[in-house]
């Protein structure tokens, strides 16, 4: 079945088994996620400005992302019958904390499951454009393609997610795939549907912006073999550009009080974008140390890190391959994730997760890269190259599902657990995603006097971590009888006078437990004495936490 002439399943018009396959594969390790996950960091507060886009016509919100794929996420919450807090207006923190913690928290499982459905509905979406662009290549590069797909860390990890990442990927895959039709094909479907796509790109994510003068660049350097009018693909494409701005801010033209028209809105946040990037600082903790901003130089060592061995071989593999002239890909497999992660550094601050629509044509640079080495197998004194193929594809699948179902904090192999907090920021391998099972060591623990050093968004008070309150002096000090301290890893390396971990002794004492890869504790024996009069420390978000309704209920004030 799996010989080179193609027969059976492999033959190109049986291919798509192969992608349902891959698609299950995929699926399976990103299906326990819905639900075992707690709401991650923003996620919260992004699918809460989806539900308002479509309760209210909200466009305006004031985190910073465009109100697309927020409102796709935020879909099937139409169908449940959830509660508003009347008076809550444009602050996402506020509006966010009080929709998913106290207007709704009894069906919070459920807002968590169906708004992350609609990330991995649209991850698989993209999976499907990949296979359209690899189902008529030899099936080396075919199978490669898709079993590098189905286990790649990165994609499995915010595939179910409710944050733009997955769906403003699929958008962009969507996107430079109708581009690429549109260049073969003289119709005037495909320039209205690149358009489209590319709008619906720029109203998801404000860095899709880069995507006009990527694909202006691919079109002026190969404008000779472009099939149809130049002009007019691109006066077409720009009216399909124009729809999708014009349908997506329309809510807002008609709901919002000042009626301003679509594009007005379309600016504005394209206004407020530019002015966070020219004003928002901050360092970057890389390797051990912090940097005042991120570097380019960084990202190939992060991308290393967080992506598999295999892959990242092969991915050199097609990179020299295509130096010797023996790999033969179109130029847009590697201009475009070149230009992209170039456009991405004008950005005050990169995470590899904003680099996820590049992958589509990064694997298929790999894919080529392993036909390559599969080729050269043919002779006798390389015919290893084949079983070290196998090797590797076996191994790929293996690194990622030894993380199963933790995606989140995949890192390499050749990285011990307990160097992840001291080479990364801590969003590579945290984002709040343990705070529900942080609650569930302490039901099985027993614990009852908690004091919690975290500075995420989300209370684990409601997943059920008993009534916490935050350090105090006496606690920096010295660990107090009958406590049980919990802290967040990553503030053990921060080195903030205001709430100095580093220098007490949580440093040298050692945990009693851990908790995924963020969460240590200490149980210290005795019991627990008269009430901490000391000043707290802000090791917590005071907005969230020191304002909600348990807190007043039960007379703690942090």
């Amino acid at each position: 079945m799996l010989c080179r002439n193609g027969g059976g399943l492999l033959e190109k018009q049986n291919r798509i088994v192969w992608f349902l396959l891959a698609a299950v594969l995929f699926s399976l390790q990103v299906l326990p996620r819905l639900w075992t996950d707690s709401a991650v960091t923003d996620e919260a507060w992004e699918t809460t400005s989806g539900y308002y886009y479509w309760l209210q016509g909200d466009v305006v919100s004031p985190h910073n992302h465009p109100p697309t794929a927020n409102a796709l996420n935020a879909l099937p919450l139409l169908c449940m019958p959830l509660k508003t807090l009347p008076g809550i207006w444009n602050n996402s923190e506020n509006r966010a904390y009080a929709f998913y913690y106290v207007s709704n928290l009894t069906q919070l499982d459920w807002i968590l499951i169906l708004s992350r459905s609609m990330s991995l509905i649209f991850s698989l979406a993209a999976g499907f454009i990949l296979y359209l662009l690899v189902r008529r290549e030899s099936w080396v590069v075919f199978i490669s393609a898709l079993l590098l797909w189905a286990f790649e860390p990165n994609l499995l990890a915010f595939s179910t997610i409710s944050k733009a990442d997955a769906i403003f990927t699929f958008f962009c895959t969507a996107s430079l795939f109708c581009f690429l039709r549109s260049r073969e094909e003289k119709s005037w479907r495909w320039y209205f549907l690149t358009g489209l796509m590319t709008g619906l790109v720029m109203t998801s994510k404000l860095t899709g912006l880069c995507l006009l003068p990527i694909f202006l660049a691919l079109d002026l350097w190969e404008y000779g073999k472009i099939k149809g009018s130049f002009v007019s693909r691109w006066v077409i494409g720009i009216a399909g550009f124009l729809a999708a701005v014009f349908f997506v801010y329309l809510p807002g033209t008609i709901r919002l009080p000042y009626h301003l028209n679509p594009f007005q809105y379309f600016f504005l946040r394209i206004k407020d974008g530019l002015w966070l990037a020219g004003n928002f600082h901050t360092s970057a903790f890389f390797w051990g140390q912090n940097y005042p901003s991120e570097t380019w130089w960084q990202f190939p060592v992060i991308f290393a890190l967080k992506s598999t061995v295999p892959f990242t071989l092969l991915i050199l593999a097609g990179m020299i391959g295509l130096a010797l002239g023996k790999v033969k890909v179109p130029a847009w497999v590697w201009f475009f994730p070149l230009a992209w992660i170039a456009f991405l550094h004008l950005s005050p601050l990169v995470y590899l997760r904003y680099a996820m629509p590049v992958y589509p044509a990064l694997i298929l640079l790999a894919a080529q890269g392993a036909r390559w080495l599969w080729e050269a197998g043919k002779t006798p004194q390389w015919r290893s190259l084949r079983w070290l193929l196998v090797f590797a594809g076996l191994w790929n699948a293996a690194s990622t599902l030894s993380y199963f179902s933790n995606q989140i904090g995949y890192f390499n192999d050749f990285v011990l657990p307990s160097e992840k907090v001291k080479l990364l920021d801590y969003h590579y391998f945290d984002l709040d995603q343990d705070l529900k099972r942080l609650a569930l060591v302490s039901k099985e623990r027993q614990w009852t006097h908690v004091k919690l050093a975290y500075a995420g968004q989300d209370d684990p008070y409601y997943y059920g971590l008993p009534m916490w309150e935050p350090w105090s002096l006496k606690d920096l000090s010295a660990p107090q009888p009958g406590m049980v301290y919990v802290i967040e890893k990553h503030m053990l390396l921060s080195q903030s006078e205001a709430f100095p971990l580093f220098r007490s002794w949580p440093k040298v004492l050692k945990p009693t437990g851990r908790v995924g890869d963020a969460w240590e504790y200490y149980e210290i024996p005795g019991a627990a004495k008269e009430t901490d009069r000391s000043p707290f420390l802000p090791s917590t978000p005071a907005l969230v936490y020191q304002n909600a309704p348990y807190r007043h209920q039960n007379q703690v004030k942090p």
